[in-house]
């Protein structure tokens, strides 16, 4: 019997009897896959499935986190199971209503898919922690060893409020629809750009740097545009495709001094000049 902790494995090896020499293994383990399925950037869009990375789960009472593939070990055939939001690395909260969570039977080689686009609540839920995710591994590819990124991430959903969400410097809160606003944790954009306000605040080296409003707002909207990999800023914020800002209108760039405003205005300037 040999096994591992990381990545876990638990094997049976066969040895020659003469020699000792391995001559084949066994996998003792049984996995399971857990997948939430999620607008891939909009409710208005298309839908797809994410695996959920390092997220927390019980499996027959026994508490562990998936690991990069979504996968979990299964002791045995119908094993009970429940699942939440939230992991490590990020931890998903809900204001207006119970925090999500499924119960299941499981057994070897399941997939449990959780998600439901008519539950607002829900889908606003498991959609913030997938694309948290996403943007914590696109900053870690341009800076792998900024150790804000280790940190379990604050993500504050369904909050009693419409038409907006906001980074406090650190975790992430979004509102609920209404007033001809989607519900904010449900548009990936959205969740990229806060996350990038959240990378600002903490990078900056205290008593050398301080927080300026519309260089925020521009390398925000400018990672988010990386990941979608496109100038237009949260498309179906407003239950159309009509994007919050464009950083590359069509037949025209965003200059200073003639665009200036507030924070949001300068930071299409500078969010247009890097894009």
């Amino acid at each position: 019997e040999v096994a591992l902790t990381q990545p876990v494995g638990r094997w049976q090896v066969f040895v020659d009897a003469a020699t000792g020499d391995p001559v084949a293994r066994r996998s003792s383990l049984m996995w399971a896959n857990l997948q939430f399925e999620v607008p891939q950037r909009t409710p208005i869009g298309e839908r797809g499935l994410f695996v959920a990375r390092s997220a927390q789960v019980q499996v027959a009472g026994e508490s562990q986190v998936t690991d990069g593939l979504g996968d979990f070990t299964v002791a045995a055939p119908n094993s009970a199971a429940s699942f939440g939001v939230s992991g490590p690395l990020v931890k998903v909260l809900s204001d207006a209503a119970p925090g999500a969570a499924l119960e299941s039977v499981v057994g070897p080689d399941s997939i449990v898919v959780w998600g439901d686009g008519n539950d607002e609540q829900l889908d606003a839920q498991l959609a913030a922690f997938i694309h948290a995710r996403i943007v914590k591994d696109r900053v870690r590819t341009v800076a792998p060893d900024f150790a804000y990124l280790d940190q379990q991430l604050t993500v504050t959903t369904n909050i009693e409020d419409i038409c907006n969400a906001f980074s406090d410097g650190d975790s992430l809160n979004f509102f609920l629809s209404g007033g001809g606003c989607e519900n904010s944790a449900r548009i990936s954009d959205v969740v990229y750009h806060e996350y990038g306000h959240s990378v600002h605040t903490q990078s900056l080296i205290p008593g050398v740097g301080l927080f300026d409003g519309a260089l925020s707002e521009g390398i925000s909207d400018y990672l988010s545009a990386t990941i979608v990999d496109s100038a237009q800023v949260g498309p179906g914020f407003f239950f159309d495709t009509t994007p919050i800002r464009d950083l590359d209108p069509e037949g025209s760039e965003w200059h200073w001094p003639e665009d200036k405003g507030e924070v949001h205005d300068e930071g299409r300037i500078i969010g247009g000049t890097l894009w």
